[in-house]
C-alpha cells in the first residue's frame, strides 16, 4: 500500500496552523491586538511580516511541501522560545498615569510567527488542493481563520508546544520522502502575491496617522480599495473572493468575543465550533445554503438575543459551517484564498465604517450585526452565481 505522503504534509500542517491561526485571523488579533498608535510599531511590523510570508508562499507554490515544512518549523521555534500565550487577548496597554505597554511576544518573534504562519495558510491550501481534497481546505480556512475551534483548551495548554513539535517533525519527514516527481503546474502567483501585501496598508496608515482608523471614512476608503484590488486580481473568480471575504469579515468580531469561551471557559463552546467546521466542509453544494442560514441567528443577535445561550451557540456553529464551506466551495487555488484574505481585510473596514464606529459594541449591536447579516446574503449570491452548473467541490491536480 502506498503511504501518502502528501496528505501526511497537509494533515499535520493544519495541526500547526490551528495552534496558532493565519495572519489577520481571530487567533492572531487574539495576541496582535486592534491597532492602535501606543503598540503600532510591532503591530506594523507583525503585519508586515504576515504579508510577506502569504506573498512568499504564493510565489513559491510550486514547491507547497517545502513552504509547510518552513511554516510549521518557523511556528514550532516561535512558540518553544516565546510563543504568545493562548485562549484570549494578550496585548495590554496602560494610559493612566505613565504609559506601560505590555507585548505578549518578543517583537521579533511576534514577526516569525506571523510570517511562518502565512506561509503556512499558503502552503497547506496548495497541498489540499493538489491531492483533490476539497473538504481539507474548508478544515483549513476552520484552522487559519478561528483555530481554537478546532484546538479548544489545547491552544493555551502547555502541551501545546509538544503537540505542534511532533506535527512539525512529522511535516519535515514526510516532506522529505514525497520524492515522486511533481506534476503541479509552474504558474507563479505574481499577482495575488502583489495583491497580498496590502493586507498590511490598515496597519501601516494608522502608523503613519497615529490615529486608528477602524470605523472611519479613511478606514472605509482603505477597505474599498483592499476589496476592488483583490476582486480585479481574481479574474474570473472574482464571485470566490468576494464571496469569502464577506463570509470571513461578517462574523469577525463576534468570534472575538467567543473566542474564550471555546478555549475552555464552557466546555460545550469548543464542540459547536469544531461541529460547524466539519459539517461546513463536508456540504459540498450545500454550502451556500448554510451560509444563508447565518442570517437568523445574525439578526436574532441583533436584537438583542445575546444573552440567549441557544442562539449564540447555534450562530457559531453556523457561522464556522459558513466558513469552512465557502472555502471548500470556493478557494480552488492559493491565490484566490489567498486574495479572499485581502478582501475580507476590505470588507471589515467598510462593514464597520458602515455603522459609524469601530468599538465592539458597535459592532456586535444592531447595527453591526444587519451589516454581517447583509454580507451573508450578498456572499450567497455570489456563491450561487458562481457555482451555477459547476461542481462545487473537488479539485483537479496532481502532486
Amino acid at each position: 500500500m502506498r503511504t501518502n505522503w502528501a496528505g501526511i504534509v497537509v494533515g499535520a500542517g493544519v495541526v500547526v496552523l490551528a495552534f496558532v491561526g493565519a495572519p489577520m485571523s481571530v487567533d492572531a488579533l487574539m495576541w496582535a491586538g486592534v491597532d492602535r498608535p501606543e503598540v503600532i510599531g510591532f503591530q506594523a511590523a507583525v503585519a508586515v511580516g504576515g504579508a510577506l510570508g502569504m506573498a512568499g508562499a504564493l510565489v513559491a507554490a510550486r514547491w507547497w511541501r517545502w513552504v509547510v515544512a518552513a511554516g510549521v518549523v518557523g511556528v514550532g521555534v516561535v512558540l518553544a522560545v516565546s510563543g504568545p500565550p493562548g485562549g484570549g487577548l494578550s496585548l495590554r496597554v496602560r494610559t493612566a498615569g505613565e504609559s506601560t505597554v505590555e507585548l505578549p511576544v518578543d517583537p521579533f518573534w511576534g514577526v516569525v510567527l506571523a510570517a511562518a504562519s502565512g506561509a503556512l495558510l499558503i502552503g497547506v491550501v496548495s497541498g489540499a488542493r493538489r491531492v483533490g481534497a476539497a473538504w481539507v481546505v474548508g478544515v483549513t480556512a476552520g484552522a487559519g481563520y478561528f483555530g481554537v475551534s478546532l484546538t479548544g483548551a489545547l491552544q493555551s495548554h502547555p502541551a501545546r508546544v509538544g503537540i505542534v513539535g511532533a506535527a512539525a517533525l512529522v511535516v519535515v519527514v514526510a516532506a522529505v520522502l514525497s520524492a515522486e516527481r511533481s506534476s503541479e503546474s509552474r504558474q507563479v502567483h505574481w499577482i495575488a502575491a502583489g495583491v497580498v501585501l496590502s493586507t498590511a496598508v490598515p496597519t501601516l496608515v494608522v502608523a503613519v496617522l497615529g490615529k486608528p482608523v477602524l470605523g472611519s471614512l479613511v478606514g472605509a476608503l482603505i477597505g474599498v480599495a483592499l476589496v476592488g484590488a483583490a476582486l480585479a486580481a481574481a479574474g474570473r473568480e472574482w464571485w470566490a473572493v468576494g464571496g469569502l471575504g464577506l463570509v470571513l469579515a461578517a462574523p469577525f468580531t463576534s468570534l472575538v468575543l467567543l473566542h474564550s469561551v471555546v478555549a475552555g471557559e464552557i466546555w460545550y463552546g469548543w464542540p459547536a465550533a469544531a461541529a460547524g467546521v466539519v459539517a461546513g466542509s463536508l456540504a459540498g453544494r450545500a454550502a451556500p445554503w448554510v451560509v444563508g442560514l447565518c442570517v437568523i441567528p445574525a439578526l436574532l443577535l441583533g436584537l438583542g438575543w445575546m444573552d440567549s445561550p441557544l442562539v449564540v451557540w447555534v450562530f457559531l456553529a453556523l457561522v464556522m459551517a459558513a466558513v469552512a464551506g465557502c472555502a471548500a466551495t470556493a478557494v480552488r487555488t492559493e491565490s484566490v484564498g489567498a486574495l479572499g484574505v485581502t478582501a475580507a481585510v476590505g470588507f471589515g473596514h467598510v462593514l464597520t465604517a458602515i455603522h459609524g464606529t469601530g468599538s465592539v459594541e458597535g459592532i456586535v449591536g444592531r447595527g453591526g450585526q444587519v451589516a454581517a447579516a447583509v454580507a451573508f446574503v450578498v456572499a450567497v449570491a455570489l456563491l450561487h452565481l458562481g457555482t451555477r452548473g459547476k461542481g462545487a467541490s473537488g479539485f483537479v491536480g496532481g502532486v
